[in-house]
């Protein structure tokens, strides 16, 4: 970085800086810690994540059309049928509350852990008011190694994905065919 690059991301930062933690474990790796709480969270970030226009917050959300064919054919598909879990969307009062990101690497400097939680709270459009919260965490093992775990199909019943059945527009948009 040059240094009035530096210089730029130290302003942007500004007092974030403080909000980043270095853990140093027993077992010689170190996680970075970086959290940030409602009271810590710049205006600038709230302002920025609210004037996201809503649309483009919105995903693609193809609904399914489960033909008796599939459902004969692909049982599993008939199961998930009815299981939908779709957060609110919220359009408006879009306000970060809490951010957190730790990544552990280890002695040789290999990140081999993620964690992340994030909480969001707004209004939908009929004006109710929704908290959200993310969290996920990625556990890396035998970083730069391969291993294949072959499961065993013995007495398993095994069914062949026929892909044309799932035509797909793009790579992002795959559904069953009509």
């Amino acid at each position: 970085m040059t240094e009035a690059q530096e210089e730029l991301l130290d302003y942007i930062v500004g007092d974030m800086k403080d909000d980043f933690e270095v853990n140093y474990n027993q077992d010689g790796s170190e996680t970075i810690i970086f959290e940030l709480t409602e009271d810590e969270m710049p205006m600038f970030i709230n302002l920025m994540f609210s004037a996201i226009n809503p649309e483009d917050r919105e995903f693609d959300r193809n609904e399914m059309e489960l033909t008796p064919e599939l459902s004969a054919k692909y049982p599993l598909l008939a199961e998930l049928k009815d299981l939908k879990v779709e957060p609110p969307e919220l359009v408006d009062n879009l306000k970060l509350q809490y951010v957190k990101v730790a990544l552990t690497a280890d002695a040789d400097q290999e990140v081999c852990n993620l964690e992340f939680a994030v909480i969001v709270n707004g209004d939908t459009v009929e004006g109710e008011n929704h908290t959200l919260q993310v969290q996920g965490r990625f556990e890396g093992t035998q970083v730069n190694g391969t291993v294949v775990d072959t499961p065993d199909l013995e007495g398993a019943t095994v069914i062949e994905i026929d892909k044309a059945d799932f035509p797909c527009e793009d790579e992002w948009n795959c559904r069953p065919a009509k």
